[in-house]
């Protein structure tokens, strides 16, 4: 067992003897540590995050229960979410042995080396721990979506202490980062420069998921910095900032293109706001921007330069090549299993999107997309809950450029947050009261402005 997942342990148990309805904070403080083992099992490392998750889920018996009993019907994106998980499962124990054969980029060989070589598909423990990996993501989406802890202040842990680690952890020295963090026997950690600068990667296996986890810090916590007052709004702001940092410093290409696009979306979602809707928004949304054109005209000349430095140059790269590859090899994948998939741990290209498809086939990539457009669109209607649908957004569009991993502890924790936002106004009562003392309105338009919902800024 690692320090960290003694510490784990240590604190599993405190919150087990003193209030068990907290689990969930500790399971938000796992959040970070994807790539560094709790403890070792049969040669295999556990990461923080599964050891907590499955704690969670053996103590929460009458939320499954609940959740079982619950009309899924009622509960938006619950119905294409549970046949995307028993569709992955099926797919992933029988594609290895009906396609047996078929040429694949094997996970274990690394993308540069699998393009070049692509292995053979056969059945593997990958195969196995990838389908308990989703099953367990599945259980911990329904405990949440349930559990009377409001999940909404659940992300700020997680990216907060995610931010703050990231950062300290490059200031130990190299011995104490491996024997603390980097300790896991299923992962590689690579960090590489960038004109001459070493990448920072935190407490991720490679600067690409520094990136991406940064990035969706950044919008969290800029999100909550124009909802909150007070004190928590300096905070916020502090994070903000010290995300996008971190961001910066990974100068992940992934991360640079992840941030434009998350700032047309949010800059076009105002503008209809104002413009369709003739809806008002916050002074602090509106000024935001309108600062975005004085910014642009004084620093757009040497953030041009930045992102041609770590877009354009390396998009000329042969590791770019090499993943634009991978990801091309994929959708042949795709074609040869007659679009049913490999099965999940089968294929590993560089983007979420040739993932999904390759492994899980058409029929679950659609499932998996409908799911979380149905939660993060019904958990947008709770103001409370739009932070977290915001970074949810941009995690997914960073995943789509560059992040292959289904079972990454960030996408499904996020995802039960927002499921908690979305199903929780149909699974309570009309006179019950939601997470935060806010009683649900029989009608979502009412209660949406109620809220004090326009962007996600307020």
């Amino acid at each position: 067992m690692s320090i960290v997942g003694a510490l784990v342990v240590l604190a599993a148990a405190v919150t087990l003897f003193t209030d068990v309805e907290r689990l969930p904070l500790l399971l938000a403080a796992a959040v970070p540590f994807a790539a560094t083992s709790a403890v070792t099992v049969a040669g295999q490392s556990v990461i923080p995050y599964h050891l907590v998750a499955i704690l969670l889920i053996a103590t929460s018996g009458g939320l499954l229960l609940r959740a079982y009993h619950a009309d899924l019907s009622t509960l938006p994106g619950a119905r294409p979410l549970l046949a995307f998980g028993v569709w992955a499962v099926i797919v992933t124990m029988t594609s290895p042995r009906i396609f047996a054969g078929l040429k694949v980029l094997d996970p274990r060989r690394g993308i540069d080396l699998g393009v070049k070589q692509p292995g053979s598909l056969e059945p593997s423990i990958s195969n196995v721990a990838q389908s308990g990996y989703l099953v367990l993501a599945v259980l911990v989406v329904a405990v949440i979506a349930f559990h009377p802890y409001p999940a909404y202040r659940l992300p700020g842990l997680a990216f907060g202490l995610g931010t703050v680690l990231n950062t300290l952890k490059g200031l130990l020295p190299e011995s104490v980062q491996t024997q603390v963090f980097d300790n896991s026997s299923n992962v590689t950690y690579t960090a590489g420069t960038f004109d001459g600068v070493e990448r920072m990667r935190g407490l991720f296996s490679e600067p690409a998921g520094l990136g991406a986890f940064s990035v969706a810090a950044f919008i969290f916590f800029a999100v909550s910095t124009a909802r909150s007052t007070g004190p928590l709004r300096y905070i916020c702001l502090l994070f903000a900032i010290w995300s996008f940092t971190n961001a910066a410093l990974s100068y992940s290409g992934g991360a640079v293109v992840t941030g434009v696009l998350v700032a047309l979306v949010v800059f076009a979602r105002g503008a209809y706001v104002v413009i369709v809707g003739r809806q008002r928004i916050s002074n602090l949304g509106a000024a935001g921007m309108v600062a975005v054109l004085p910014i642009a005209a004084i620093a757009g000349p040497a953030v041009s330069d930045f992102v041609d430095a770590i877009v354009v140059d390396k998009s000329g790269s042969t590791s770019a090549a090499n993943r634009s590859a991978a990801d091309q090899f994929s959708f042949g994948v795709l074609g040869d299993s007659s679009g049913i998939g490999t099965g999940l741990g089968s294929n590993r290209p560089s983007s979420f999107v040739a993932t999904v498809l390759s492994n899980v086939g058409v029929l679950g990539a659609l499932l998996l997309v409908v799911a979380l457009v149905l939660v993060l669109g019904y958990a947008f209607r709770d103001a409370r809950y739009q932070p977290a649908v915001w970074s949810a957004i941009a995690l997914m569009i960073s995943k789509a450029v560059s992040g292959p991993d289904v079972s990454e502890p960030i996408l499904w924790f996020l995802f039960a947050v927002c499921a908690q936002g979305a199903w929780r106004r149909h699974a309570t009562a009309p006179d019950e009261p939601a997470p935060g003392g806010v009683a649900p309105s029989s009608s979502p338009r009412r209660r949406f402005v109620a809220d004090g919902s326009r962007l996600g800024l307020r």
